[in-house]
């Protein structure tokens, strides 16, 4: 019987991406716009769908995608793809939004670890894909703002009956 082959670094940093960016499009999407499906640009402040076609993409912050900034949830935000490949990240909108957003000392401190060196091993992507799989379920299972404005407003009413 064939042995299975153990899957590479490079195999799993590409899962670990397509999992890791859903999670960032589905957080962003929760706090720019209370929905799971539209979400604003950090760079330029449009709306875009979440998921599917002419969706948004998750951007960096610090171009290069180097491993010690590549899974960072505070150098990686939703992006529309104008913003991210056609303006090469839009610099000035994502610097606004990031200090914004942040401070100087957390952007700092981002620029310093993307000039660091940093080497994954399959168990730590593993994990790491596990985490942001979890992430995704607690954040789908959150209830609804727009239902809970709903409920509110008919205790409401009914209160004053």
């Amino acid at each position: 019987m064939a042995k299975a082959k153990k899957k590479t670094v490079t195999w799993w940093k590409k899962k670990v991406w397509k999992t890791f960016s859903q999670f960032i499009r589905l957080r962003d999407a929760i706090a720019t716009t209370q929905s799971q499906h539209t979400v604003k640009c950090c760079s330029c402040g449009r709306p875009y769908p979440a998921f599917g076609i002419g969706c948004a993409q998750a951007g960096h912050f610090v171009p290069g995608r180097r491993n010690t900034i590549l899974f960072d949830e505070r150098c990686v935000n939703a992006q529309c793809y104008n913003c991210n490949v056609t303006l090469k990240g839009n610099w000035p909108g994502y610097y606004a939004f990031m200090l914004e957003r942040y401070d100087l000392e957390t952007i700092d401190e981002l620029l310093i670890l993307a000039r660091q060196i940093r080497k994954f091993t399959t168990d730590e992507l593993d994990e790491l894909n596990q985490h942001y799989l979890a992430e995704i379920e607690s954040l789908k299972s959150q209830p609804k703002p727009d239902i809970l404005k709903r409920k509110k407003a008919a205790i409401s009413l009914e209160e004053r009956e």
